[in-house]
């Protein structure tokens, strides 16, 4: 099996990156909606994921 390597810093740096591309010339207020607007699909994406993972956190308890 071929072992998957993630370059951590390097996904960093381009998601700052495009970040500050994107928020350039933005007011405080708007790069506050941008950031909780990334929050909020976030928390989606995660919420999705919930119940894939529930049957394994129920059989350990």
């Amino acid at each position: 099996m071929k072992k998957s390597e993630m370059k951590t810093i390097e996904l960093i740096r381009r998601i700052r990156e495009a970040h500050y591309e994107q928020l350039q010339g933005k007011t405080h207020a708007e790069q506050i909606a941008f950031y909780r607007a990334k929050a909020q699909q976030m928390n989606k994406r995660a919420e999705a994921m919930l119940p894939l993972r529930q049957p394994a956190a129920e059989a350990k308890s």
